[in-house]
């Protein structure tokens, strides 16, 4: 639905295409919500986020989407500070706007780093479909929450469920709610009793340790710099 730090844009039709029949679908580390978005609806969909921001864009938007469909988010250096240090967030309407502005108009959807190259490619004007993303989450098929990510597993796990983990990287800085640690992930991972995929970076240590399961290496491209950037991640599923 927005830009995320880490997020599955470029990767998603691929990973979609990898996922079983299932009644209940979970993404634990809902972020930008790339693969949720594009995938079929199951009987039950569970979306979770950690961070507070980005559970209540989605919260807000089924909320109050609709109230935003002719709001302004062209980006601007200087409104871009005032709504990142603004901490008065009690109305909806405004929070999902904040929330939103600095989603959509910061660097790689980072939050923190405004992205100067969006006002060259937007002059005024930069609307976004909220009423659409609000009638699509209020669904009474669709769950939003903001739990431990552990919590979410274990309530909704069931041979009828599946698992997308798209987790914070270990030492991923720019994530506002810290990374997920490779041995937690491993150590819940393998007694779930439903199916599962995990995307993560490509690196030797969650090789190693999920050896025993399916492994496959996918090359995708990343921006850093303003430069389109080669590099390999993997998906890792128990089925």
């Amino acid at each position: 639905m927005f830009c995320r730090v880490g997020g599955k844009t470029r990767l998603k039709t691929r990973i979609i295409e990898l996922i079983p029949e299932h009644k209940i679908y979970v993404e634990p580390f809902i972020g930008g919500g790339s693969v949720f978005f594009k995938k079929k609806l199951a009987d039950l969909n569970i979306i979770n986020d950690l961070d507070v921001d980005i559970y209540n864009i989605y919260s807000d938007m089924a909320a109050v989407g609709d109230q935003l469909k002719e709001a302004d988010f062209t980006a601007d250096r200087g409104k871009f500070y005032t709504l990142l240090n603004t901490t008065d967030l009690v109305n909806k309407k405004f929070r999902l706007y904040r929330n939103l502005y600095l989603s959509i108009n910061s660097y790689c959807g980072d939050r923190c780093s405004y992205n100067a190259h969006r006002e060259t490619k937007n002059k005024s004007g930069l609307k976004y479909k909220t009423d659409k993303w609000k009638n699509l989450l209020n669904r009474e098929n669709i769950k939003i929450l903001n739990k431990d990510w552990k919590l979410v597993v274990t309530e909704y796990d069931s041979p009828d469920t599946f698992f997308y983990f798209d987790p914070p990287y270990s030492q991923m800085k720019k994530y506002s709610v810290g990374s997920v640690d490779i041995n937690d992930l491993f150590n819940v991972l393998t007694k779930i009793k439903g199916k599962w995929i995990l995307s993560y970076k490509n690196c030797e240590k969650i090789k190693n340790l999920f050896f025993e399961y399916t492994i496959r290496l996918i090359e995708t491209v990343h921006t850093i710099s303003s430069k389109q950037i080669n590099i390999e991640e993997i998906l890792i599923c128990n089925f």
